[in-house]
Formats: C-alpha cells, structure tokens, sequence
C-alpha cells in the first residue's frame, strides 16, 4: 500500500464496534479502541478519546477470552501488529493490509483464534491456525507474558526507515 492509498482508520473502527457483540456473545471481551495521532512529538501518546485526535496513524484494541489475550493495532499505512498470549505461547505477527475488509477480517481472525485454543487447547500445532496470515508467524515461549499497557505501546518505538507518513514497525 502506498502513501496515497491509506487506510480510513475510522471506517475500521466503525466496523471493529459492530463486531463487539458478536465477540461478546463467543465469550470474548473487546477492550476500547485506543488512538495514536499521527503528528505529536515522541512519545506519541495513545488515547481513548478519538476526538482528540486530528489525524491518526494508527487504532488498536485488545482482545481477552479465557484462554488468552490477543493486542492488534492497525496502521493507516496498511499493516497491522498482532500479538496473541495463547496459554503460555506468544504469538507475534505483521501482516499487510489493503482495505477496510481485510482489517475486519483479520480481527475475527484474531478472535477465532482466541476461541478456537479455548476450545481445543493450546497446543503447538494450533497457534499456525488463523485464517487470515499474510506472513509467518513467530512464537516465544513463555519468555515474554503481555504486559496491560494500552495496545499501541508495544511496538511504536520500533519503526523502520520509511517516512513518518508510512513508518513500518520492524518485527520482534
């Protein structure tokens, strides 16, 4: 995706709150969607209220079943973070993404994912399921437990050398 093909993060987050009391009723709970403004000074704050930012780089929200927590933040730039804690396995991953679908697609990905280890069980070979995987995935093993910051915190101060418009998170 190229700088003048950006994600409407609104439209995304329009679409991610319609999805809420269907991931209710799977026995998910969906955390607020947390907003990161594409223009402050470093460190970029991350807020609740989406009103008080003018232009956004990125929203997030997090994911919690019983079996675990997923973070997924999705970025104007067409790229999304997932992290999902799976019993004691960390899955990371980075995915590109190309429109409004696709983000609302990886999101009940991410939540089938959630709901399915409840039910199966966490286990090595289940952590390849999600449906919707543009990349590989990487797994920690219980070196690293998620810690409850607001979502955007655990990759922003990780970025590649693209321009500030588009800046990339480099993987784990």
């Amino acid at each position: 995706m190229n700088s003048q093909s950006q994600l409407d993060l609104d439209q995304v987050a329009r679409k991610l709150s319609r999805l809420r009391h269907g991931w209710s009723e799977r026995g998910i709970t969906a955390g607020q969607l947390t907003w990161r403004y594409a223009r402050a000074c470093w460190p970029k704050p991350i807020v609740t209220d989406r009103s008080t930012v003018t232009e956004t780089e990125s929203v997030g929200i997090t994911l919690t079943a019983a079996n675990g927590e997923a973070l997924l933040v999705l970025w104007r730039g067409g790229w999304a973070d997932v992290d999902l804690l799976l019993g004691s396995d960390v899955v990371s991953r980075n995915p590109d993404l190309h429109d409004v679908a696709g983000c609302v697609a990886l999101a009940d990905s991410v939540a089938d994912q959630l709901t399915v280890n409840a039910i199966i069980g966490t286990r090595k070979g289940n952590l390849g399921y999600v449906a919707y995987q543009a990349e590989p995935i990487r797994r920690t093993s219980g070196a690293r437990q998620m810690q409850r910051y607001p979502v955007h915190r655990m990759r922003h101060a990780r970025t590649t050398s693209r321009s500030a418009s588009t800046a990339r998170p480099s993987p784990l």
